[in-house]
């Protein structure tokens, strides 16, 4: 289950796997939050804030369900040519809100779920022992220059979101760099892409496994306007 951004507000990145990551990551957050604004976290504290956000996540989760499957991801699944689905494509925006919303609820259609969030990183710009050694001794150079390169897009990740029904299947990813708006290699700009059980070529763990390497070269997928959701930082109510 994703919901939400991989990447806190913090600069710290999350990978959600389940509800009690969901819960974790929400108190980690308003932990350090109040922090921020001088508090101390004592157990009494801690308990408290793990209850709350406990309590927020059943009542988010109770409205989730009630949202279904949003309308304009609706064709996905019930469109059995790829050709009408090309075109229902042409003007789509997908936002990255209605992704979460999908693999919170596709069981309500009979699908399950599951995503991945590789991360490859050059063999080059990989920190080594040496660097942190150096980073220590006041020699920060090669440390900073590599994590600079790699802040700066020379990693790639990739965010893959899987459903799947028997032998029906959909496939919706992107990289980081496609989910920008400035610079980015498609014409329209920020973007996903879109593969399914209509490519003949693909099997479904073919397409799975596709993520385990750098080079995701799938031929055809389609691209589809995506629009990344902003989220408000936390406030703790106390």
């Amino acid at each position: 289950m994703r919901l939400g951004s991989p990447e806190s507000p913090f600069g710290a990145m999350y990978i959600l796997r389940d509800r009690e990551d969901m819960i974790k990551m929400c108190a980690e957050v308003y932990e350090a939050t109040f922090k921020l604004n001088g508090g101390i976290v004592t157990p009494k504290i801690k308990d408290k804030i793990l209850a709350l956000c406990r309590s927020m996540q059943d009542k988010k989760d109770r409205e989730i369900d009630a949202l279904g499957i949003p309308d304009n991801l609706k064709p996905f699944f019930e469109l059995h040519s790829k050709s009408k689905l090309r075109h229902y494509c042409r003007n789509l925006v997908i936002t990255e809100k209605e992704l979460a919303i999908l693999a919170h609820n596709c069981t309500q259609i009979g699908f399950t779920h599951q995503f991945k969030f590789p991360i490859y990183v050059p063999e080059h710009l990989e920190v080594t022992d040496a660097d942190i050694e150096n980073l220590h001794r006041g020699k920060p150079t090669d440390f900073f220059k590599k994590t600079n390169a790699r802040l700066n897009g020379h990693e790639k990740r990739i965010l893959v979101d899987l459903f799947e029904k028997g032998d029906e299947w959909h496939c919706f990813y992107n990289s980081y760099q496609d989910a920008q708006s400035d610079k980015n290699h498609w014409e329209h700009g920020a973007h996903i892409h879109y593969v399914s059980h209509l490519w003949p070529n693909y099997r479904k763990r073919q397409i799975w496994e596709l993520f385990d390497k750098r080079s995701t070269d799938i031929d055809g997928s389609f691209h589809i306007r995506y629009e990344k959701t902003v989220y408000p930082p936390p406030n703790i109510p106390w």
